[in-house]
């Protein structure tokens, strides 16, 4: 269910208590500033919740059924942005300051209380709410803007790497889905950004590792090197500390006798590991050999658990399915799959198979074709949904929209 808005030029506030006196008496002091409503219960009040956004609810401590903590840190895990505040009895006091201790409450107010101490609190839980929003909007709209700013520059300067990382975000979405992983956007995020350290490769490097030639020692060291320079480049940026250490954990061109098992991951970031992980490797085999022999290669060498193998076997990533057509470059748009190479007349190599074509990517393309020249027609996948973003950016997406 989708959550109404609250009226405009009112924050909206829930009041939520078993007794009907007491949220009138509140009630009178609140209506003339903010749009009020009122539960008698925790259950009612995550009803109401539900359908519309609250800027702050304030719940009574001692309800039958659910206490008023218990309300307020479930009202803090389904949506976090809005401000809560408890109201308590003297008999409450200790149960009150353990809730704020757990980091669930904004404020603690004791019954009864005055009115003008009712209205200060309120104005701070109405700015607090602003706060919050205001912090996330800033930290998301950075790092959509600093993703979207890495992946195209990888896009241009290394077009085998950044392809590889498409279609490994890709197939880290599809597991995520299968394996139900919860809050699961920084995995296919972490995926796409996972080879951004082979912006300091040389790109005859990165198609020999990709190709599986024979590096000769220099390139091994270089290459063996791009996720400790991936992890230093994104460790900086807010909020993606746990993908920089997911890519980091990578380990490039290292193998393991053990298989890729999500389920033995005992934090987040090892289960985001273990499926960044598969996807590469899921990537590496299909470039090679196509999506159902790569299942069996998985199945027959116990490359991953069984449970990994059963979420591989339900999918068929984008670039492996599907007819092709073919156009010129000028009927090119965002969000078309490309899937064959794309070179210009002097065989520099501009995209590789499987690359979502990108703004930065789309202006390179028509550039070149207005200069020296790319070889055509194009080849795209066919009834692929142009406007759909890349996996890594509706996974941003969702989670931006949480709350």
């Amino acid at each position: 269910m989708t959550a109404t808005p609250a009226p405009a030029g009112k924050a909206s506030v829930l009041l939520v208590d078993d007794e009907p006196q007491v949220m009138a008496g509140i009630s009178v002091h609140l209506r003339r500033e903010y749009d009020v409503h009122t539960a008698s219960g925790g259950e009612e009040a995550l009803q109401r919740l539900a359908e519309r956004r609250f800027t702050a609810v304030m719940s009574d401590m001692r309800m039958p059924g659910m206490t008023g903590a218990q309300l307020l840190a479930e009202v803090s895990k389904r949506w976090p942005d809005t401000t809560r505040l408890l109201l308590t009895g003297q008999s409450d006091l200790g149960s009150a300051i353990a809730a704020i201790n757990e980091g669930r409450i904004f404020r603690f107010l004791s019954k009864p209380i005055p009115p003008d101490q009712l209205r200060k609190v309120m104005v701070d839980a109405v700015r607090q709410h602003a706060l919050v929003i205001a912090e996330r909007e800033l930290l998301e709209n950075t790092l959509r803007g600093s993703l979207r700013v890495l992946t195209e520059v990888l896009a241009m300067v290394n077009p085998e790497a950044f392809s590889c990382a498409a279609r490994a975000a890709e197939v880290a979405e599809q597991l995520c889905i299968q394996l139900e992983v919860q809050d699961a956007w920084q995995i296919p995020v972490a995926a796409m950004l996972s080879q951004i350290g082979c912006v300091t490769l040389t790109p005859e490097t990165v198609r020999k590792a990709y190709t599986g030639e024979t590096l000769d020692d220099a390139e091994a060291r270089s290459f063996a090197m791009h996720a400790d320079v991936a992890h230093h480049l994104l460790s900086s940026i807010p909020r993606l500390d746990g993908i920089a250490a997911m890519i980091k954990a990578q380990r490039p061109g290292q193998s393991s006798s053990q298989p890729i098992d999500v389920e033995k991951a005992t934090s987040a970031v090892d289960k985001g590991t273990e499926i960044v992980r598969a996807a590469l490797l899921y990537d590496r085999l299909a470039r090679a050999h196509g999506h159902t022999a790569t299942l069996q290669t998985l199945r027959e060498r116990g490359l991953v658990s069984p449970r990994l193998y059963g979420a591989f076997s339900s999918f068929v990533p984008t670039w492996q399915s599907g007819a092709t057509c073919t156009i010129p470059v000028h009927e090119l748009t965002e969000g078309m799959i490309l899937l064959h190479e794309v070179r210009a007349k002097n065989q520099l190599l501009l995209a590789t198979a499987g690359t979502r074509v990108g703004h930065a990517l789309l202006l390179r393309l028509k550039n070149f074709a207005a200069g020296v020249g790319v070889q055509e027609p194009i080849v795209i996948l066919r009834n692929e949904d142009p406007g759909k973003a890349a996996p890594a950016f509706r996974w941003l997406a969702a989670a931006s929209s949480r709350g």
